[in-house]
């Protein structure tokens, strides 16, 4: 007689199976949430860094672009122009009133004669704003005169004449800008002129009657000054260095250069060795080991781990070999909140588990075989069969109760069904994504579309001819999207948002929507032809363009989620729309969709601009 078999409970055999599984299941999830923590952290901080690096670019170019400008006009109009520059007050005086940061303008000429407007100083004239110094070798004296002035370049008095051997002709600036003809160029750093202070000159040469060159003086400090504004912290090193390791820029001004005692001593800048924080020697160190600027990494400074990157500056025209903008901060500043979540998160989820085993026992001592029919059935469901039936194989209430719940739930998806795309739910599934609260950040491009003047046309049409009206309208223009692969998130009245590359990835999402948009376009000319030959108004529909990242995912609450993206790039797409009724247009992208497309469709630039939101123009 055969042994029966050894049998255990269900309750011990869902055990031996489920916590094993629940175990892995977990670990994975809490090294997961701890990874994806830090390298959120991380992913903050390069954008940080990157963000920092296109700030100070912006606002050092900001200081030299105008000028570079400026000084090329004057070289090639006024200035050769003007004899000796007696009539360039009123041409320079708008300058430097427009940019403060400038230290003097002045022409030098070949036959010695020089011409300098600078902010007046050390003078108790009243009114004083401005000195005008002017050096006149031909004459008998050959001495240097100052005249004050005040803003509106009206005289407040003169300095006495003092004698002077200067000779701008000799000078190192004006030697550059000869060498270099036709090109606008900085000189290298240099105690200024006028105040002695350490500084750089944009100098260009110009032909004339009488030859000479045009200088626009800037401080050194200046450079430093946005610098001084960005540092939020003492433990963070910020600042800008030359290609051969000496630095140009600094929170601390006065670490970039060695003192020297006359004023027109060239300036020494000093190497980057000479800041005391260790994490300046070790970010320049690697810059030389990879020869180059390097993105966002980890270095390690004094034993403490840092963050680090070097960016290059387009700052053209420059006399060193090359700018580099430095930052450093303590790795811990970035990763420390984050880390701090993730272990409160695995915390909590190995609180979860503990209490998750008396559940797992009393649910085996429940369930049997039925099980299997109703995942089989649950499994269709999910895939959004719904025409299958649900089996109820079993006699055990609580079983057949759930066999009844799953066919009403699929009832209930199947009415569901046609308020929300099929599509986008069948997406979610197969790409893995939860539909718990929650997203993640990804590039996508958006559309969006309006109708002019809506709200008096629905004011004046019947509600029903309306609810037609839109929905033949959402019919043709919603197809063009779907057709390029679009997910359409919500209807505002009679507006459409739609965007890509969610929840798939699409590595052409930039051209589908411009696709799109042109797609919508035509439809909309058709029905309003179709419209206007039936006596009915037309719908003049705008539309935008653009993209950038955001995040995308599902927001709501516990019982009500909806599927959508969310960030500032949407803002900036929602405004640029709106631009359309600024410009009379009826398509608008941004630059971005243009570099991004380039040659696959045909544009106009319009304009550059600030919308609201946006953190740069546009």
């Amino acid at each position: 007689m055969s042994q029966a078999p050894r049998r255990v409970t269900l309750s011990i055999a869902f055990l031996a199976v489920m916590l094993p599984l629940v175990g892995c299941i977990a670990g994975i999830v809490i090294w997961q949430s701890y990874s994806k923590s830090v390298e959120t952290a991380i992913d903050a901080g390069r954008q940080l860094f990157s963000n920092l690096a296109t700030d100070v670019a912006l606002q050092q170019n900001a200081m030299l672009g105008p000028v570079r400008v400026a000084i090329t006009a004057l070289a090639e109009t006024s200035v050769q122009e003007s004899a000796y520059a007696a009539g360039q007050i009123q041409t320079f005086l708008p300058i430097l009133e427009a940019y403060p940061h400038l230290a003097a303008i002045r022409v030098g000429y070949d036959n010695g004669m020089l011409f300098e407007l600078a902010p007046a100083r050390d003078t108790d004239i009243e009114g004083a704003a401005y000195a005008v110094t002017t050096i006149d070798p031909t004459l008998d004296d050959g001495q240097e005169r100052v005249q004050i002035i005040d803003r509106a370049g009206v005289e407040k008095g003169r300095l006495a004449p003092r004698p002077t051997t200067s000779n701008p002709a000799t000078e190192s600036w004006y030697s550059l800008a000869t060498a270099t003809p036709g090109t606008t160029v900085e000189t290298l750093p240099y105690r200024l002129r006028g105040n002695g202070v350490p500084g750089i000159s944009a100098v260009r040469a110009f032909a004339g009657s009488v030859p000479g060159v045009i200088a626009v003086d800037i401080a050194l400090s200046q450079f430093s000054l946005p610098l001084e504004s960005l540092a939020t912290e003492t433990d963070q090193q910020m600042f800008m260095f030359t290609g051969d390791g000496r630095l140009f820029a600094n929170k601390d001004c006065a670490a970039v250069f060695d003192d020297r005692a006359s004023d027109d001593a060239a300036v020494t800048l000093r190497p980057v060795e000479s800041l005391s924080h260790p994490a300046a020697a070790a970010v320049v160190d690697t810059y030389r080991a990879e020869n180059g600027p390097f993105s966002t990494r980890r270095l390690v400074a004094d034993g403490a781990p840092y963050m680090a990157s070097v960016t290059r500056l387009v700052i053209a025209g420059g006399q060193t070999d090359g700018l580099f903008f430095a930052f450093a901060l303590p790795e811990s500043t970035v990763t420390g909140a984050f880390i701090s979540i993730a272990r409160d998160a695995v915390l909590i989820s190995l609180g979860i588990i503990a209490l998750s085993i008396p559940l797992i026992v009393v649910l085996a001592r429940r369930l049997a075989r039925p099980l299997a029919s109703l995942a089989e059935a649950t499994d269709r469901i999910t895939q959004l069969d719904l025409t299958t039936p649900v089996a109820q194989p079993t006699r055990i209430r609580e079983i057949a109760s759930l066999g009844e719940s799953l066919d009403r739930m699929k009832s209930a998806l199947g009415q569901m069904s046609k308020y929300v795309p099929k599509s986008l739910v069948q997406d979610l599934i197969e790409s893995g994504h939860s539909a718990d609260v929650g997203g993640e950040r990804r590039e996508l491009s958006y559309l969006f579309t309006d109708v002019r003047d809506f709200t008096p046309m629905a004011e004046s049409t019947p509600a029903e001819e309306l609810m037609a009206h839109m929905s033949q309208y959402f019919d043709g223009l919603v197809a063009e999207i779907l057709a390029r692969q679009g997910t359409v998130d919500k209807y505002v009245g009679d507006a459409i948002f739609a965007y890509w590359n969610a929840a798939r990835r699409q590595e052409d999402h930039v051209e589908l929507a411009c696709l799109a948009a042109l797609g919508c376009r035509a439809t909309s000319n058709r029905l309003n032809a179709a419209w206007e030959a039936e006596g009915r108004r037309p719908w003049y529909t705008r539309f935008a363009v653009h993209f950038g990242e955001a995040v995308v995912g599902n927001v709501g609450s516990i019982d009500r989620i909806d599927y959508t993206a969310v960030g500032n790039s949407v803002n900036v797409a929602s405004r640029i729309e709106g631009l359309n009724k600024f410009y009379g247009t009826q398509l608008l992208v941004s630059g971005d969709v243009v570099a991004r497309v380039k040659g696959k469709f045909l544009v106009r630039y319009l304009d550059t601009v600030s919308p609201k939101g946006a953190a740069a123009p546009l």
